[in-house]
């Protein structure tokens, strides 16, 4: 998930290094850059989860950022959201880590901190996923979870005009979240 949003940002952090490989997934907004270390592969999770462990078993070691997110609705409290929230923030997540249990790998999920705040479908599976991403780590897997504050991007939860941080400001002022994102101790 690195065509827009939180996503997008951090893959506009990551490509100004030429010394690392990145490879950047996007579903419906196609990611254009001239940048020669990264290739954007489109990838539809719910369609074909195939490529995706391809991708994964083909390039280890490797650092998952698992920005995937179908569109947000707070207020649709209907069975197929909850099963759409529950595959993108549960059910996904937990099947990489599984596909790669026995690999050394690095798992950023971030998450939201609306969770705590609201009772919808999305912020139930926010906090499930945390929950049982957290609960299947293995001593291959150093995975790090962050609840990320409000920023400006389209996703973003609230209805009110506010003058938001992007996620790179938020991210250039906050040490913790420097740590949870780039893996330092």
């Amino acid at each position: 998930g690195a065509s827009s949003g939180i996503g997008l940002e951090l893959l506009n952090i990551f490509k100004t290094n030429s010394k690392i490989s990145i490879i950047a997934t996007y579903n419906k907004n196609n990611i254009i850059t001239n940048k020669n270390n990264v290739n954007s592969i489109k990838l539809d999770l719910e369609k074909n989860f195939l490529i995706l462990k391809k991708i994964l078993k083909t390039h280890l070691p490797i650092r998952i950022y698992y920005f995937a997110t179908p569109k947000i609705n707070i207020y649709a409290q209907d069975n197929k959201n909850l099963k759409k929230y529950k595959n993108f923030y549960v059910r996904y997540p937990l099947k990489i880590l599984s596909l790669l249990k026995n690999k050394k790998i690095k798992f950023f999920y971030p998450s939201t901190i609306f969770i705590k705040k609201n009772s919808s479908n999305y912020s139930k599976m926010k906090k499930m996923g945390e929950k049982m991403i957290l609960k299947n780590i293995n001593v291959n897997h150093e995975i790090s979870t962050l609840r990320i504050d409000m920023v400006n991007t389209k996703q973003n939860l609230s209805f009110f005009n506010q003058n938001l941080p992007s996620f790179t400001q938020l991210l250039n002022k906050n040490r913790e979240y420097q740590k949870k994102i780039f893996f330092i101790s």
